[in-house]
C-alpha cells in the first residue's frame, strides 16, 4: 500500500479511509483519539447497564448522578471541542455532509441528556442505554469516516496539531459556564425536587440551571440550602401568576 490516501466516494456514501503507511505520528494521534473514544464509551456503557439491571433506588440515584456528571463534565465538552476543531478541518476536505450528520447527532445527544435528567427509575435507565449506544456508534463513525481523512490531509509535521487543537478546545469548553433549563410543570409534583437534586449535583462550579415551575419554588430553595449549605446560589423570579423561575448556580 502506498502512502497516498484518496477520499473515496461510492453512490454518495463515504468509504472509510485507512492511514496505511502514513508516518508513525499520524497513527499515534489516531490511536490516542480512538483510545479516548473507547474509554468514554466503556464508562457510559458500564453505568447505563448497571442502571438497567434494576439497582436499588439508592444505588440507582448514585449511578444516575455519576452518569449525568460524566456526560456534563466530559462527553459534552468533548463534543464541543470536536465541533470547533476537527470538524472544521473535516469540512475543508470535502466532508461537509458527513459533518452535518455528526452535528445532528450531537444535538440529539444533548436532547437525550436533558431528557435523562428529568426521568427516574426504569425510564431513566432506558434513556441511558440509548445515550450510551448512540455515543458508541457516533465515536466509531468519527474513527472511520472523519479522523483518517483529516489526518491524511495535513502535512506530516502538523499532524500532532490536530490532537493539540482538540485538547485545547476541550479545556476551553470545560471552563465555559453552562446554563440549562428544566421545566418542572409537566412532571408529577412528588418527582420534581428529586429531578432538580439530581441535576444540580451533576453540574460543575460556575454552571447553572433555570427551573420553571407553576408555583413559587421557595420550598425547593429551603431544601437545597438545608442539604447543601453555601453550595448553591438561588435566584427566584415571578413571570406571571402561574409561572416562576429559579436560577440555581453551583458555587466554587
Amino acid at each position: 500500500m502506498s502512502d497516498h490516501v484518496e477520499n473515496l466516494e461510492s453512490n454518495g456514501a463515504y468509504i472509510p479511509v485507512a492511514l496505511g503507511n502514513k508516518p508513525t505520528e499520524a497513527q499515534r494521534v489516531l490511536s490516542a483519539i480512538e483510545a479516548h473514544h473507547a474509554e468514554m464509551a466503556q464508562r457510559l456503557s458500564a453505568l447505563a447497564n448497571s442502571m438497567a439491571k434494576g439497582a436499588s433506588p439508592e444505588a440507582h440515584s448514585l449511578l444516575a448522578n455519576d452518569f449525568s456528571s460524566y456526560l456534563r463534565s466530559d462527553i459534552l465538552p468533548h463534543a464541543q471541542a470536536e465541533e470547533t476543531s476537527v470538524y472544521l478541518r473535516a469540512q475543508k476536505v470535502g466532508l461537509a455532509d458527513v459533518v452535518e450528520t455528526m452535528l445532528f447527532e450531537h444535538r440529539y445527544l444533548r436532547a437525550k441528556i436533558d431528557e435523562f435528567e428529568t426521568l427516574s427509575g426504569s425510564e431513566q435507565a432506558a434513556v441511558a442505554l440509548v445515550i450510551s449506544e448512540v455515543f458508541s456508534i457516533h465515536a466509531q463513525k468519527e474513527n472511520l469516516f472523519i479522523l483518517p481523512q483529516v489526518l491524511s490531509s495535513v502535512a506530516d509535521d502538523e499532524v500532532s496539531q490536530v490532537l493539540s487543537e482538540i485538547q485545547r478546545e476541550f479545556v476551553k469548553s470545560k471552563s465555559t459556564p453552562v446554563i440549562s433549563t428544566i421545566d418542572l410543570r409537566p412532571l408529577p409534583p412528588r418527582a420534581r425536587h428529586d429531578v432538580v437534586f439530581s441535576k444540580i449535583q451533576s453540574i460543575k462550579s460556575g454552571d447553572a440551571i433555570t427551573v420553571l415551575n407553576d408555583h413559587n419554588p421557595k420550598p425547593l430553595f429551603y431544601q437545597i440550602d438545608a442539604l447543601w449549605p453555601n453550595s448553591y446560589r438561588c435566584t427566584i423570579a415571578r413571570v406571571d401568576d402561574r409561572t416562576f423561575t429559579m436560577e440555581i448556580t453551583k458555587l466554587g
